[in-house]
C-alpha cells in the first residue's frame, strides 16, 4: 500500500504536481466541486462493493473538481 503524503479525512493524497494540485488520491467518498485537484486527476475509492468501479478522474477545473468513473469492474 502507498503511504500518502497527507492524510485527510476520508483518505490520504499520494501524489502533487508542480503547482501543489493534487494528482493522485485514495479516499472513501469521491470529492465534488472542490478545488485543488488537477485536470485529470485519479481518485482512487477504496469503500466500493464488489463488482462495482473505483477509479475516477477528474473532468473539471482546478478550482472545481468533478469526477467522473473512469473503470468499471
Amino acid at each position: 500500500m502507498a503511504l500518502p503524503i497527507e492524510k485527510t479525512s476520508t483518505g490520504g493524497v499520494l501524489l502533487r504536481d508542480g503547482s501543489g494540485f493534487i494528482v493522485l488520491e485514495q479516499g472513501t467518498a469521491v470529492p465534488w466541486a472542490v478545488a485543488g485537484y488537477a485536470k485529470g486527476a485519479l481518485f482512487f475509492d477504496t469503500d466500493v462493493a464488489g463488482g462495482t468501479g473505483g477509479t475516477y478522474a477528474n473532468k473539471g477545473t482546478t478550482a472545481s473538481a468533478s469526477f467522473t468513473l473512469v473503470t468499471q469492474a
